[in-house]
C-alpha cells in the first residue's frame, strides 16, 4: 500500500511540475486593434442591432479579435480557447467577410 501511495504522490508531482512549466508558454492572442476594410461591418449594410449581435455573440471566436476571459492566462485553458478560436476562424471569420466567395 505504500508503494502505491509513493506512485500517486509522485503522479501529482510530476503533474504540478508539467502545469507550472506550462504557465511559461502562452499562445499569440487573437488581438488587432484596427477594424479591417473586409469586415462584414464594413461591406454589407445591416442594421446597428445585428451588428451588435454578431459583435457581443459571435466576434469572440468568428474574427479577429477576442476579448479573452480571465481565466485565459491559466495554461492549458489558454491552449484549450486558443485552439477553439483557430477553428472557429477556420469555418467563418467576420473579419474577412470580403474575401469569401
Amino acid at each position: 500500500m505504500a508503494k502505491k501511495k509513493k506512485i500517486i504522490k509522485s503522479g501529482l508531482i510530476v503533474l504540478i511540475i508539467i502545469l507550472l512549466g506550462l504557465q511559461f508558454f502562452r499562445p499569440e492572442k487573437n488581438i488587432y486593434n484596427e477594424v479591417p476594410t473586409t469586415d462584414i461591418a464594413k461591406t454589407e449594410n445591416m442594421s446597428k442591432a445585428v451588428s451588435n449581435i454578431l459583435v457581443e455573440s459571435c466576434y469572440d471566436c468568428h474574427s479577429n479579435n477576442t476579448a479573452y476571459p480571465w481565466y485565459n492566462n491559466i495554461a492549458p485553458v489558454n491552449l484549450f480557447l486558443n485552439n477553439h478560436v483557430k477553428d472557429g476562424k477556420r469555418h467563418l471569420n467576420f473579419s474577412e467577410w470580403a474575401n469569401f466567395g
